[in-house]
């Protein structure tokens, strides 16, 4: 019972320090309508806490050889009651009541019960069962289990390279992965004082609700009303795929899934309104994605592209950008065609891109199969016709179909709104890419890698949902200011 105990605060305090120094940054604004910051803050501060708590045990490793759980704990206490006395929450201004009808108030409740409905029976499912998630035995767990025996970071190596490796490494096909992921596993361990293949993955409830949060704090940025912001956060929490992220725990998805909208969401929201609050969420998901995985460039640039080229061309005067815009494009046709010529573009960090024979080879992935077809028909059934995103991708649908229509009639849309529709069709085609290559391919023909991809996507398009089925979205969402 004790370990439980500790494993609690072990989550509770790195998650509660953290964000208070957000909410100190994001500085609450006393707009009695739209109150956001606390929620930002929140599904911020549970991924950088636990972000910290596992920098710190892999630099004690470093530096005294073994894990000093208990002083980086110690050290956190001291943190929240410093921030605790610095921040002082209770004395922030409260945002007044909304005056909201009474079936927005039953619509809220009865939303909020099945919330929590939802999150209990996932957490009795994430503590009560062995660890079953493959990817948990073979990466993750496997190295958070042998660190936590050892009492030290053992080096890992792939198989190829381990007869000729020093004493004390240990082999996986995966040892290239970061640790972060690994170093979760291994904290949560640490607090219960064993290891225990069921408790260990409690940090993965913790992250589903922080994901709820980054939605909800997302939605009310953008004056969403309550009730449709916290439908949205039921939406989410209730998609078949993402339950058995937790209740099924020990995949990175979910991870990947909260860093990845960390960085679009606040991205989007500095682009459009310059809000303050959204900095440290851009630079949390910038620096987090890549010790969570490293094969996400791809995705990266395919998001985040469309997202700086509106940035761009909004902070110029209207006149100047159409022409600036076709420039942009132009003068990257002219580069990639110039650089391809030859068949090959080197990209710094990344690697070599190469077009030879009809065959594109991208850093990573490989050559990609030219044939999309093969792909398409799996993707579609597991979209759907099954039931692993319930009704998500039709809804998705049907916005975009809103959307469309409401784009034709008046010849105009909210530029935040049509920048994140250009950045997730952007992300479409680099998975549709991606999962054409040949070394993802079987993966997804048999249905194991592709739904758990898509999953990052899943906020975003709730996002869209939310906005496009609001008869006001256009008018309630915010613009940033440019000179026209």
């Amino acid at each position: 019972m004790n370990g439980i105990f500790t494993l609690i605060l072990a989550l509770l305090l790195p998650w509660a320090t953290s964000s208070l120094a957000l909410y100190a940054w994001m500085k609450p604004a006393t707009d009695a309508h739209h109150h956001p910051r606390w929620a930002q803050a929140l599904g911020g501060g549970y991924l950088l806490g636990l972000m910290l708590s596992a920098a710190m045990l892999w630099l004690s490793a470093k530096l005294n050889g073994a894990f000093l759980f208990w002083p980086i704990l110690g050290l956190w206490l001291a943190l929240f009651l410093a921030a605790l006395s610095w921040v002082r929450p209770w004395q922030h201004p409260r945002p007044a009541s909304l005056g909201a009808p009474l079936w927005q108030k039953l619509v809220i409740g009865i939303l909020l019960a099945l919330i929590a409905l939802r999150l209990t029976s996932l957490g009795i499912e994430n503590t009560h069962q062995a660890m079953p998630a493959w990817d948990a035995w073979v990466i993750w767990a496997e190295r958070a289990k042998t660190w936590f025996y050892l009492g030290h970071l053992a080096p890992y190596t792939h198989s190829d390279a381990w007869l000729t490796a020093p004493h004390g490494t240990y082999e996986s096909e995966a040892a290239h992965y970061p640790p972060l992921v690994s170093l979760i596993h291994l904290w949560a361990a640490l607090a219960l004082g064993r290891w225990d293949e069921a408790l260990v993955n409690l940090p993965w409830l913790g992250a589903a609700i922080a994901l709820g949060l980054t939605l909800y704090g997302a939605l009310r940025s953008t004056h969403t009303p309550v009730w449709l912001a916290v439908g949205g956060v039921w939406l989410l929490l209730s998609l078949p795929i993402l339950n058995s992220q937790v209740a099924i725990a020990g995949y990175a998805d979910l991870w990947l899934t909260l860093a990845y909208s960390q960085l679009i969401l606040g991205l989007l929201l500095w682009i459009a309104t310059r809000q303050r609050a959204a900095l440290p969420l851009i630079l949390l998901g910038l620096v987090s994605l890549p010790l969570i995985k490293h094969q996400v460039w791809l995705l990266l640039l395919a998001s985040t592209s469309p997202l700086l080229l509106w940035a761009a061309l909004t902070a110029l005067p209207q006149k100047q950008r159409t022409l600036m815009g076709s420039i942009a494009i132009l003068g990257l046709i002219f580069v990639l065609g110039f650089n391809l010529a030859d068949g090959h573009l080197h990209l710094p960090l990344l690697g070599e891109i190469t077009l030879q024979s009809g065959q594109l080879s991208l850093p990573g992935l490989g050559h990609l199969a030219p044939d999309l077809q093969r792909i398409a028909e799996p993707m579609f059934f597991h979209l759907f016709i099954l039931d692993s995103w319930h009704m998500l991708w039709g809804l998705t649908a049907l916005a975009w179909l809103i959307l469309l229509i409401r784009l034709l009639r008046q010849k105009q849309l909210n530029p935040m709104l049509l920048a994140l529709n250009l950045s997730l069709l952007s992300a479409l085609t680099a998975f549709s890419l991606s999962y054409a290559s040949p070394r993802v391919m079987p993966f997804v023909l048999d249905g194991t890698l592709l739904n758990r991809g898509l999953l990052y996507l899943a906020p975003l398009l709730i996002f869209v949902i939310i906005h496009a089925l609001t008869p006001d979205a256009a008018k309630t969402m915010p613009r940033a200011n440019t000179k026209e």
